[in-house]
Order: structure tokens, then sequence, then C-alpha cells
């Protein structure tokens, strides 16, 4: 039997992890000063892809998902504050206007903007959740989902499975 952290206890143990900031672990691969996002057009996803380091964190504390205990397609859930939510108030902290198009940052804007979005995360209440439950979950609840609701959303999982498939809360 597995043993799993519930979301508060986790958030606890990741915040004692030292996560390098992005800009420190990420590739960049700089052409003419401006660092290899610049050439994606899509700045959401470029952003999102600066969390890689968090991801890893949170993953090395919890490696399977939260609700089913399984161990494959995990994906980290947002508790309470989705991505996007993150990345818009990372733009009005800095003062920058938000472009769709990545080149359309100068390098410093972008640098600071990556490192406000990964600085915003370690406020976020991660979950770790397989792509299926995850997908389930928002479909349920929407794009906003509280810790109280995935609580709500385990126990009817684990009562329509008819067993506690989880082991020992810490």
């Amino acid at each position: 039997m597995a043993l799993f952290l519930c979301p508060k206890k986790f958030l606890e143990l990741l915040h004692n992890i030292d996560i390098i900031p992005a800009n420190t672990l990420i590739e960049k691969q700089i052409t003419g000063g401006i660092i290899t996002m610049k050439q994606h057009p899509n700045t959401k996803k470029q952003i999102r892809r600066s969390l890689i380091n968090w991801k890893h964190s949170v993953k090395k504390v919890q490696s399977r998902c939260y609700v089913s205990n399984s161990d494959l397609d995990l994906e980290i859930h947002h508790a309470g504050k989705n991505f996007s939510d993150i990345f818009h108030e990372a733009h009005k902290n800095l003062n920058l206007e938000y472009h769709k198009d990545t080149k359309s940052y100068n390098e410093a804007d972008l640098n600071a903007l990556i490192d406000e979005v990964v600085r915003l995360h370690k406020d976020v209440v991660p979950v770790v959740l397989n792509h299926d439950i995850h997908l389930a979950l928002h479909q349920k609840y929407g794009s906003h989902v509280s810790l109280d609701q995935i609580e709500a959303f385990k126990a009817a999982y684990i009562n329509s499975k008819g067993e506690d498939t989880h082991g020992k809360e810490l």
C-alpha cells in the first residue's frame, strides 16, 4: 500500500525543497541576446514551459495521483488559482502589457515575467493528478477547483471503487 500526502501537508514539504529559479536550470540558447523562447509564438505556452523545475520539484515529493493513486500520466493541478490567473497576475505585478506573441517582449521583460510566474507558484497548492482524473475534475467543477472540491471528488472516487486504494494518509 502506498502512502500519499494530503495537499496541505504536501505544500509544507514542497516549501522545504529548494526550487531553482527557472532561468537557472532551463537551457537558454542565446542568439543575439534573445532567449530561444522568443522564437516561439505562444507566450502562455512558453511561460508554462518555464515551470519545468517547479513540476519536477512537485513530482519529487508526490509521485502518485492524489485521487486514484495511479503513477501514470501525471499532471499538476493548481488548486484554487489556475495558471491563467497566475499568468495575468504576473503581468499586473510587473506592469507589463500582455502580448500573445513572445517576440513582442524584450529580453528583460520576458525574463522578469518568467521569474514572476515561477515566484507566484510558491503560493500555489499543487495537487498531482492522473490526466483523466484531472480532466474529470475540471469537467465537474470548472476552471477553478478548490481543495475542498478535490477532497469531495476524491471521496466520491473512492466510494465508486468500493475500497480504499490509498493506504494511509500522512
